[in-house]
């Protein structure tokens, strides 16, 4: 509780950098108590990834923990709507990636591919 609650001051001061820092303490410390598939860990994964697209600083890293979080939240069998918000952000986080570097965007490029087809199967999209 008192983690989360670092983070969430933090986030309403207007420091999501500090936010950020903090989500990724809270899940590591989540990740050794509970492990990577409880679902505080995930939740803790998701926080950072949501914090990422809200600093807008690395699309990569925000692209990737959303990949992280969507197919840990798979794994987990967490409920499907949220997953694949999740990689529906992540996709989104993509795509202003590809806009700013293309070469950076490829290179994540297989990775989104791969867990799309892991969540989404033979699904329209």
């Amino acid at each position: 509780a008192p983690a989360f609650a670092r983070i969430v001051a933090a986030e309403l001061r207007g420091d999501l950098a500090a936010a950020a820092v903090a989500a990724k303490e809270l899940e590591a410390a989540a990740d050794r108590e509970y492990g990577p598939l409880h679902p505080h860990t995930i939740g803790a994964l998701a926080t950072r990834a949501w914090l990422a697209l809200l600093l807008q600083e690395d699309w990569a890293a925000a692209t990737r923990l959303h990949l992280r979080t969507a197919e840990r939240r798979d794994t987990a069998r967490a409920p499907l709507a949220e997953t694949l918000r999740t990689l529906r952000n992540a996709r989104a986080a993509w795509q202003r990636l590809a806009a700013v570097d293309k070469l950076e965007a490829e290179d994540i490029r297989p990775e989104l591919l791969r867990v799309s087809e892991l969540i989404e199967g033979g699904r329209p999209q």
